[in-house]
């Protein structure tokens, strides 16, 4: 299962077999791959050209052109869903500003990118 945002709207989409359900409806469609990026779509009868214009896959978002029109995709899996539900969000989007040795003088490394101040407390 995921969940995605697509321009601020959400849906749940669901992947059985060779299909998809998205908010619990089938979805029937043909794709096809023309090029790396540039895809040929039937759906409902209509053709559509998709582009993939932007793939951050580390952040799970990602931006199409579809017949000349940007479209932002927001992704969470399901494990992404159970961390959120579990009150955890991802560790790449959290910002520490203590950190703390286990014990006096055991903290070898601090990697600070540039333009990032940090002060040492004595405790």
């Amino acid at each position: 299962m995921f969940q995605t945002k697509v321009n601020g709207k959400n849906f749940e989409i669901v992947k059985n077999d060779e299909s998809f359900l998205i908010n619990g409806e089938p979805f029937e469609w043909d794709i096809v791959k023309i090029s790396e990026d540039y895809f040929h779509i039937l759906y409902k009868n209509k053709s559509y050209r998709a582009e993939v214009v932007k793939a951050d896959r580390a952040t799970k978002t990602f931006q199409f052109k579809i017949n000349n029109k940007i479209h932002t995709v927001e992704v969470k899996d399901k494990f992404d869903l159970l961390l959120e539900k579990m009150g955890m969000t991802s560790g790449a989007s959290a910002k520490i500003n203590n950190i703390k040795a286990p014990m006096p003088g055991l903290v070898i490394d601090l990697k600070v990118k540039a333009g990032d101040t940090v002060k040492f407390l004595k405790q």
